[in-house]
């Protein structure tokens, strides 16, 4: 088992922090990293708890640079 803390934020002053144990083979469902730029920061270290990742970025320039780094099939930058 091991511990996983996901941090919800709707505004930046009104933020929560969700802790869970989850099993070796356990994986939540999906992850909108929301902001994401290249996905360096947070999205590429939520693969391994997550079936689904999605970065998103209002910037293209960001987005088209994660899309041409990306190799993990469970990530998607759009």
């Amino acid at each position: 088992m091991s511990m996983v803390s996901i941090v919800k934020c709707t505004l930046p002053s009104h933020c929560q922090l969700f802790q869970m144990e989850r099993g070796a083979d356990s994986r939540l469902p999906l992850a909108v990293d929301v902001g994401c730029g290249t996905g360096h920061q947070s999205t590429y270290g939520l693969k391994d708890y997550f079936t689904s990742v999605v970065g998103v970025d209002i910037s293209h320039a960001m987005i088209q640079a994660a899309n041409q780094e990306n190799t993990i099939p469970n990530i998607k930058f759009v």
